[in-house]
């Protein structure tokens, strides 16, 4: 804002009526009389100081002008304004994303014999009676208005030799597990299992429809089971299932009697962002080579105290062992130098991974 500036200037003018007279001293006289007077005008002086300081009244002063205008018309940012630019800078998605620690992820319940809406968002809900000689009879997969359900249903007899449903689920111990987002199925006095396990595309069905209306248009358009796969697991009597999600969950375990089924409900957390995380973890091994070496592995790990080893799965059909995974590159780098001097042998590598991301195949 430019400020107003008073300036007094003063013309001079001089007629001068020369009728009739001879007195030539006298005229010369008044004539500078008159440019004296228009110099003094003329000069800069108290009086053009005393208007530059005086405020007019149709012009805000320097010190009312808002968001502190500079004279020169640019705009100085407040500290009103910088707090609000850091604020911004706060409420950034990308700058708030942290790893995926939820308080509960120790938490154990008792499933329910029916749906009851007991969300939890990591955690394990365990059920079934310990028993022996059943299989697993079919997985089946729906779409709802506003959650997703997985149904494993329960049968007696080695698989082959079904002598129909089971009254009762078989003991189970089902866990939500981040990085990658799953679900682990412990379930045992298990002889059987399908031939093949199941995955997910989206059909198109009117529960379908409904469920995609539920959600916003930034979810992702898939299902959010992505499949289920067994992990290997060296005991005759329990199996290990893991049903992959393709975004972070809300998962509610319920069992059903008399058709004796595992039900597993699954909503989403909504817009959420989550920081990667640094993987320590062996090499892939496929199916076709010796999967023992990874029972090998965990066992080692297990005895230097990690407390959180579990097989993946990852890329091209292939398994691996984590020992956990640490918030830097720095802190898994680390971890593995600790765990070599402890004289475990085994090659370790550093993985970073998003929460639904795929574990690579390396070697």
């Amino acid at each position: 804002m430019k400020r107003a500036r008073l300036t007094f200037l003063t013309i001079a003018s001089a007629g001068l009526l020369m009728a009739c007279t001879s007195d030539q001293d006298e005229a010369q006289q008044e004539l500078n009389e008159l440019g004296n007077t228009a110099e003094s005008a003329d000069e800069p002086g108290q009086n053009e100081d005393s208007a530059q300081n005086e405020p007019d009244d149709d012009e805000p002063t320097e010190a009312n002008e808002p968001n502190g205008e500079a004279n020169n018309g640019a705009t100085e940012p407040t500290n009103e304004e910088n707090d609000n630019a850091e604020t911004s800078a706060d409420n950034d998605p990308a700058s708030e994303a942290t790893i995926y620690n939820p308080e509960n992820a120790d938490e154990e319940r008792t499933a329910a014999q029916a749906k009851e809406e007991n969300y939890m968002d990591a955690g394990t809900f365990t059920g079934g009676e310990i028993t022996d000689g059943k299989s697993i009879g079919y997985i089946d997969h729906g779409i709802h208005e506003t959650y997703e359900r997985l149904v494993i249903d329960i049968f007696d007899g080695a698989y082959g030799e079904l002598t129909g449903p089971s009254a009762t689920p078989a003991y189970f111990e089902a866990t939500l597990e981040a990085y990658p987002a799953r679900i682990v199925y412990t379930i045992s006095g298990i002889r059987g299992l399908p031939e093949e396990l199941p995955t997910f595309p989206r059909e198109e069905s009117a529960s379908q429809a409904a469920y995609e209306t539920s959600r916003t248009d930034d979810e992702p358009s898939d299902t959010m089971f992505r499949n289920v796969t067994s992990i290997p697991l060296f005991d005759d009597a329990t199996i290990m299932l893991a049903a992959y999600l393709n975004e972070p969950a809300l998962f509610e375990v319920f069992e059903v009697h008399d058709s004796a089924a595992i039900v597993t409900d699954v909503t989403s957390l909504g817009e959420t962002t989550f920081a990667p995380v640094h993987s320590v973890r062996s090499a892939s091994v496929s199916q076709e080579e010796d999967l023992q070496s990874l029972e090998q592995i965990s066992v080692e790990l297990m005895e230097v105290d990690a407390n959180h080893v579990r097989t993946l799965h990852s890329a091209d059909d292939t398994f691996f062992v984590e020992e956990g995974y640490y918030e830097s590159a720095e802190a898994a780098q680390q971890r593995i130098t600790e765990l070599n001097n402890s004289g475990i042998e085994t090659e370790f590598f550093v993985e970073e991974r998003a929460m639904t991301d795929i574990p690579q195949n390396l070697r």
